[in-house]
């Protein structure tokens, strides 16, 4: 069987683009919900037309619903999920994991697809997701072959790959970036894309130790000369990326993975055409550090069709080496940067072509950003696509009884019955031309056959009106035959109060451990490799220790229950299936962020730290709910980023031989951006941790806080960082005294504790 080619739509022409190229199946956002606010997206109306076009051709649309949902939209994200369900949409595409609970109760029959932000590579967490209910996962980009295999082998969930398009340099679903630097947070489809500007990287001194560039902006992925290898994994769908892209771009691009699916010639210069970052066969493939950076431009450089020779200022004179056409939009580089200019007249290849630039321009290669012959013939004929489909019918009229149209499978008669005509009896061409009339469906009226009584008085009204019910009834038999679901009650939440806080403080060196003042804490949180040589530290004090674990460690978990540890920080959804029946906290990756989804941890017996993008007032609901936040971090960098990419690879050139362990470069150094703000980089487990430039300091809310009635409160240090002061401070917030003032002598943020990152539209 072949595997599914599922292609983008971040509007109709889009979506039409993606039918007439091959697709299987659209992948595309409604006007709610959705991972690509920014997109045009579909209304509810435009989206039945959609379902209709493409369940007619036998291709399916799931509708992405893959951002975090707060406590106060569930109920308008679970009508809005009704809606869907019962507009026909064949599947939804989810990140949260409450509102998947929510419509896999309320909807049983809704296929449910586990989005990329839910941040899922490993054999565990695809696990984890078939027994939420998931039918299929979209792995993160990052996924070996070899796990894909064993995701396929092993469990029964679909599995679906990107393919080609722009890559997230973070894991999807762990990045914060924008989010604490702007507050547009990627997890609501809103991101700013702050992996697209440009860093310089320094040391610990500040000294810059590698020049300015784009240094975690990935190339985009291509893989259209592997599709052999990601059959032989296993993969059942192959993921285009571009909901945001023109329908020029979704064309070429399905056009080409179709026939490369179909081992078929295909055109790669059309791909690099339509948008071109330069492409990397990515992290599954091998691919590290110069052959996944792009870090001279983030944004389209188009082909290269010519090399200018000289300007004089609005007339320039080159080699042209490809056929450039009228409308084509050209760029060259001037002194102030690159200057695009849209091609007043044809020119054929040749040397010493001349023509207009508008301005003096400089000596250097001419890139064709946008080419109108590849616009052109990648324009949809709508008439063609449009009422392809052909369909046989059948009239008949007879006084006294009801007129009947028979439409395919379909029957629908009249009201009323037929009335005896005063004058002239029925025109046949006239009725034959008003039934054919299908307007904007994907079906035709091949062939009609009438049976008509020739003095029966034959209304156009009525016509149309038959044809319109017998149309609307083959439109809707075109869609996925369901039960109605079932009601659905927000209630019935596990409340238990806070209790007494407790004080827990995150380490990553034995160096560090030994000089924590272990008087002032009770728990300690190890972010290190396992070590029996830290458990017996802080056991012999009589301490408790977890062991935090990093999102995809390369040590096994199950060596590391060996060595004594009290309990555990998981980090990823692998993890959470892993450690069932340990003592276990869901971290704040988990992006647990409504009363469904802390349910969901709360079922398994085990406690949570919510996700950092809530904002005080939603903590504070859910600390009602359940009595208690959970574990809260009150002060700490916030990890802004976890990625496989290094950007200090650029530096040392290293790819499949590192060894990240023994490193130089594996800590000490940080990401400047152009606003002097230093990020810090934690190498660790084979992925880079994107540290803030500045910590969260929250024991400034006293009031708020208490009110959370937090069981833990945690302070988490980087490496080598000195927190006595901080660790004094929260002892002090426990015990209800005042806090040292001292400790807001520095610079700070609280992150998302008083903002959050909902923004409701008016």
């Amino acid at each position: 069987m072949s595997p599914e080619l599922l292609a983008p739509a971040g509007s109709m022409e889009a979506l039409k683009a993606a039918l007439a190229n091959g697709a299987d199946a659209i992948y595309l956002g409604g006007r709610k919900f959705s991972a690509r606010a920014h997109a045009k997206n579909f209304s509810l109306e435009e989206l039945e037309e959609a379902l209709v076009l493409a369940h007619a051709m036998g291709k399916k649309i799931f509708v992405t619903f893959n951002i975090l949902i707060g406590d106060e939209e569930l109920p308008e994200a679970l009508d809005y999920a009704r809606s869907l369900y019962h507009l026909g949409v064949d599947a939804l595409i989810l990140q949260d994991l409450g509102l998947a609970q929510v419509i896999r109760e309320a909807l049983p029959e809704f296929e449910l697809h586990a989005s990329t932000q839910m941040s899922v590579n490993t054999f565990e967490g695809a696990l984890f997701l078939e027994k939420m209910g998931f039918s299929r996962v979209v792995v993160g980009r990052e996924t070996p072959l070899e796990t894909m295999r064993k995701i396929k082998d092993q469990t029964q969930l679909a599995l679906e790959a990107f393919s080609h398009g722009a890559l997230c340099v973070s894991v999807s679903g762990q990045c914060l970036f924008s989010s604490i630097l702007g507050g547009r947070s990627g997890n609501r489809g809103n991101c700013a894309q702050s992996c697209r500007k440009s860093y310089e990287i320094v040391n610990d001194r500040g000294e810059v130790v590698y020049p300015r560039g784009y240094l975690i902006s990935p190339r985009d992925l291509n893989l259209i000369h592997r599709v052999d290898e990601l059959k032989a994994a296993g993969v059942d769908s192959f993921k285009l990326e571009g909901r945001m892209k023109s329908p020029t771009y979704v064309a070429a691009i399905t056009q080409n993975y179709r026939n490369a699916l179909d081992g078929k010639k295909t055109r790669p210069q059309d791909m690099a055409q339509a948008f071109n970052r330069t492409t990397t066969e990515g992290l599954a493939f091998g691919a590290f550090g110069e052959s996944y950076i792009q870090k001279a431009q983030p944004n389209h450089i188009g082909v290269e069709v010519g090399k200018l020779q000289d300007s004089d200022g609005r007339l320039a004179q080159g080699e042209i080496t490809e056929a450039l056409h009228e409308g084509d939009l050209l760029s060259v580089s001037g002194k102030r940067g690159p200057i695009n200019f849209t091609l007043d007249r044809d020119l054929a290849p040749g040397k010493n072509r001349k023509f207009s630039v508008g301005e003096r321009a400089v000596a250097g290669p001419i890139r064709r950003l946008v080419s109108k012959e590849l616009e052109e013939r990648m324009a949809v004929d709508e008439d063609e696509l449009r009422g392809r489909i052909p369909l046989r019918g059948s009239f008949r009229a007879r006084v006294g009884a009801p007129a009947v149209f028979t439409l395919a499978d379909v029957r629908v008669e009249s009201e009323t019955p037929v009335e005896r005509a005063q004058k002239r009896g029925p025109d046949p061409q006239r009725i034959r031309s008003n039934l054919e009339k299908f307007g904007d469906s994907p079906f035709f009226l091949e062939e009609v056959a009438l049976d008509l009584d020739p003095e029966a008085f034959l209304p156009i009204s009525l016509i149309n009106g038959l044809r319109r019910e017998a149309l609307e009834q083959v439109h809707r038999s075109l869609h996925p035959e369901r039960g109605p679901g079932r009601d659905y009650s927000f209630s019935g939440y596990d409340f238990a109060p806070g209790g007494k806080t407790l004080l827990a403080v995150e380490v990553r060196s034995q160096e560090d451990l030994e000089k924590l003042p272990m008087e002032l804490i009770d728990r300690v949180d190890w972010y290190a490799r396992p070590s029996q040589v830290a458990v017996d530290y802080v056991h012999e004090r009589g301490l408790s220790i977890y062991l935090s674990l990093p999102f995809q460690p390369d040590f096994s978990l199950e060596e590391a229950k060996s060595l004594g540890y009290d309990g555990y920080r998981g980090a990823s959804l692998g993890q959470i299936h892993q450690l069932k029946g340990e003592r276990l906290i869901w971290g704040p990756g988990l992006n647990l962020f409504n009363r469904e989804s802390v349910q969901l941890a709360k079922d398994r017996g085990d406690e949570v730290e919510l996700s950092l993008e809530l904002n005080s007032e939603q903590l504070k609901k859910l600390a009602d709910t359940f009595g208690s936040v959970g574990e809260i971090t009150v002060y700490g960098h916030n990890r802004n980023m976890i990625m496989k990419h290094c950007p200090l690879s650029l530096k040392k050139g290293c790819g499949s031989d590192r060894n990240c362990d023994h490193c130089g470069y594996r800590k000490g150094f940080g990401l400047k951006d152009q606003r002097g703000s230093i990020f810090p980089l934690y190498r660790y487990c084979d992925q880079t941790e994107v540290y803030n430039d500045r910590p969260t300091l929250l024991l400034k809310e006293e009031r708020s806080l208490r009110a959370l009635h937090p069981r833990v409160i945690r302070v988490a240090l980087l490496e080598g960082e000195d927190g006595r002061d901080i660790i004094r401070a929260g002892r002090q917030f426990i015990q209800g005294e005042e806090i040292s003032r001292e400790i807001f002598n520095r610079t700070y943020t609280k992150g998302h504790y008083r903002r959050g990152i909902i923004v409701r539209e008016e």
